[in-house]
């Protein structure tokens, strides 16, 4: 079988988040070359040796992403060293430990610096997903229900901006072919009726939670060409946290069967 995205250039931000780890995986399973940033030391470069070891193309760029001249030297690296970019990822999440999750408490700090990330990215990112005619996805996921109570402010705040902010950006660019689409976490509130659920999910393009970077690499693709200003939600359940090496200390296990959608298969 023939590789989706050989030959393309993709840069990962939040790389170190458990979605944007398998977002990176994917992406070099299926012949990208990456371009991997995050935060935390050690950790980046871990998830790209790992990607190099598997016979995939990566590296990685160390630090934050929430002032200008970072995020401008974020993008000029994958320039000066790829020569071109076809995808920008912008994978957002909370991420902790079990025993990490009560003592957390999220600030108005984190939303801010996830939405500057995301908008200097793109900005800089955008004249060259211009000249390949590339594509922007942006993920928001939550990953601890211990914190549900705590952080939903936040998390509404940021994915009401992402959902936003992409759906403007894939009108503004219609006419230079760049596609920008969402991918988000659903309703969460238990005391919704089957009925009712299934009413809000046939409303939208739901898909489950480790269908995920399947339908990242298929809107990453050419198979995707004509579609943007789309958003995809993860269909609802509680992870509960467990231990995951090499890179996280918590994962998401969901209790569910993928059901292959025709998104995922193409």
């Amino acid at each position: 079988m023939s590789q989706q995205l050989a030959g393309k250039v993709a840069l990962i931000v939040g790389g170190e988040t458990v979605v944007g780890i398998d977002i990176a995986q994917e992406f070099a399973r299926q012949g990208a070359t990456l371009l991997v940033q995050g935060p935390y030391r050690g950790l980046a470069s871990r998830i790209v040796q790992s990607i190099q070891e598997e016979g995939g193309e990566a590296a990685v760029y160390q630090g934050d992403l929430e002032q200008n001249e970072r995020a401008l030297d974020f993008v000029q690296t994958a320039v000066n060293r790829y020569g071109r970019i076809d995808s920008l990822v912008l994978a957002t999440e909370i991420h902790a430990s079990s025993q990490q999750c009560a003592d957390l408490i999220p600030d108005a700090r984190w939303t801010q610096q996830a939405i500057q990330s995301s908008l200097l990215t793109c900005y800089y990112a955008l004249p060259y997903l211009q000249m390949t005619q590339g594509s922007i996805l942006a993920i928001c996921s939550e990953i601890c229900p211990l914190m549900y109570s705590q952080i939903a402010p936040h998390e509404a705040a940021l994915k009401a901006w992402l959902r936003s902010f992409i759906q403007s950006t894939a009108q503004q660019q219609t006419h230079r072919q760049v596609r920008a689409n969402f991918i988000g976490s659903g309703p969460l509130d238990l005391t919704l009726s089957e009925e009712t659920r299934d009413g809000l999910q046939s409303a939208m393009l739901g898909i489950d939670p480790i269908e995920v970077p399947q339908v990242c690499r298929f809107l990453a693709s050419d198979r995707a060409a004509d579609v943007t200003g789309a958003a995809y939600i993860i269909r609802d359940c509680l992870p509960e946290m467990e231990a995951i090496a090499p890179f996280h200390q918590s994962h998401v296990n969901c209790p569910i069967e993928s059901s292959v959608s025709q998104v995922t298969s193409q």
